[in-house]
């Protein structure tokens, strides 16, 4: 039997770095939702990536994002430890970062392939996904925020006429998509989206598909916990109990 307890009791305070922040995973599929919160941090030279702590919901929404920050703030993760803020731009996630940590007082970064993917859902024609796709990334990934105006004026300028509902979409620009600009350009494709915590959550949602529905919740709490951890040792975590250090005979949860 493994001796387990809820990352957001167990673990250890987060004091010693900053941190960067991403992503959320919902499963409709499944009776249970977890948002989540993966942190990367620099240990030495190495970044070492961790899922932070998890939350059980019936639905992803801001109450639950607000419970699942304010833990992470008392273990230790006050704003000045929080580098940046890597989301997809669910207003839940925005309003519960403003409930803990006030308004505007960490940098959010919304991820710019789900808004490039909101833009390519709206394209009509066929024929026009690629080419327009392929601009409206061209003006996401500008190195400095005068190219990115200059270029979305350009590509809006282009394709309003031949694309309205795209270029509608396209234009719903707002402060958080260009919080990159503040750091160097080197950093810029690290920040464009959250895909460091969708890698952990296709393994999350291959592990859990197999379970179909869990008959409670603490068995959803307990597979959840057990996977995290496995995936967190092997990304060079701490472990959060001596019961669970990892050895590689193991096998796989």
């Amino acid at each position: 039997m493994y001796k387990y307890r809820c990352i957001r009791d167990q673990h250890k305070g987060i004091t010693e770095k900053k941190f960067k922040l991403s992503g959320s995973l919902y499963q409709k599929r499944q009776e249970c939702g977890h948002p989540e919160r993966i942190g990367s941090k620099k240990d030495g030279k190495k970044v070492v990536r961790e899922i932070l702590d998890y939350r059980i919901c019936s639905t992803e929404n801001e109450k639950g994002y607000t419970s699942l920050l304010e833990d992470l703030r008392k273990r230790g993760l006050t704003s000045d430890n929080i580098g940046l803020i890597v989301h997809d731009g669910h207003q839940s996630i925005t309003k519960a970062i403003n409930n803990v940590y006030g308004k505007d007082k960490v940098l959010q970064q919304e991820c710019l392939i789900h808004h490039k993917r909101n833009v390519v859902n709206k394209i009509e024609k066929r024929i026009n996904k690629e080419p327009l796709g392929n601009e409206v990334w061209k003006v996401y990934s500008s190195k400095t925020e005068e190219e990115f105006k200059k270029l979305h004026k350009r590509v809006v300028k282009k394709w309003e006429t031949t694309e309205p509902e795209a270029v509608k979409q396209f234009k719903k620009v707002n402060h958080r998509m260009l919080t990159k600009y503040q750091f160097d350009v080197a950093l810029h494709k690290e920040f464009h989206s959250s895909n460091t915590i969708e890698r952990y959550f296709k393994e999350i949602r291959r592990r859990t598909k197999a379970m179909g529905i869990f008959e409670t919740v603490k068995s959803a709490d307990k597979l959840l916990f057990l996977i995290i951890e496995y995936l967190n040792q092997r990304r060079g975590s701490i472990p959060t109990n001596n019961n669970l250090v990892l050895h590689t005979k193991w096998n796989v949860i």
